[in-house]
């Protein structure tokens, strides 16, 4: 099948955040879309179903695929138009991203991609009990610094966007201050998923610290929920 502006942004979305082009057995070989997410969010799940329904693909319906954690999956059949898509995602089996791809986003496939990959970040000064500064991370780990170069080109042309690229150990991520994310939440929150508002939530929260003194780790740095599972060994896969 060919693809349509809505579709390519849908799958570019989801490449980017937790979805993942692979190849199944059949007669042709063909690509297809595997998204999974754990138990915590299967009515996200169930909307990212949803969504590539009403844009015309072919969906599996989500199955279990629980370990040590709950975790769902469903599958888009792409055809053999994914199997060039994957191609070019992933040459010599590496994820890569280029400018050509991160052009097909739009509103709602970006909010996708910060839905599954980002989070929030507030600083906390122990000392004084107060916040100290806010942020929006991307997990983009996974691609290279050159790469990190064309999407920080990209949100800056396209959005509007600074973004900061910082080294995590031998990796590398993308990171929105306080400023710019008055510039992205916006783009991006009418798509945001009800389970998923806390992620974009930058109040300093002085009224109820509570759910920020929670996840403070020892570095005085609080997450969103999940990040803050994940900087605590609990890696659950969105």
């Amino acid at each position: 099948m060919e693809y349509n502006k809505e579709q390519m942004a849908l799958i570019i979305g989801c490449f980017l955040g937790d979805g993942h082009l692979t190849k199944y057995k059949n007669k042709h070989n063909n690509t297809q879309l595997s998204i999974q997410h754990s138990g915590d969010q299967l009515s996200y799940l169930e909307w990212k179903r949803d969504l590539f329904t009403r844009n015309g693909f072919t969906v599996s319906k989500i199955y279990d695929v629980s370990r040590k954690f709950p975790a769902y999956r469903f599958n888009v059949t792409l055809g053999e138009s994914g199997n060039i898509l994957r191609h070019q995602l992933y040459p010599n089996n590496n994820r890569t991203i280029t400018r050509h791809h991160l052009n097909y986003l739009n509103d709602l496939s970006l909010a996708i991609w910060f839905m599954d990959d980002g989070c929030r970040k507030v600083s906390w000064d122990k000392v004084k009990n107060k916040c100290t500064g806010r942020a929006l991370h991307l997990s983009t780990q996974a691609f290279n610094y050159e790469e990190h170069l064309i999407m920080q080109t990209y949100f800056k042309k396209v959005w509007g966007v600074e973004t900061k690229i910082y080294k995590d150990r031998e990796h590398f991520r993308l990171s929105i201050n306080a400023t710019n994310a008055k510039i992205f939440i916006p783009i991006i929150r009418p798509y945001i998923h009800e389970s998923l508002l806390y992620k974009i939530d930058l109040k300093y929260k002085n009224n109820d610290p509570r759910d920020i003194r929670d996840n403070i780790n020892d570095d005085g740095i609080v997450y969103s929920r999940q990040k803050y599972r994940e900087t605590e060994g609990i890696k659950d896969r969105f």
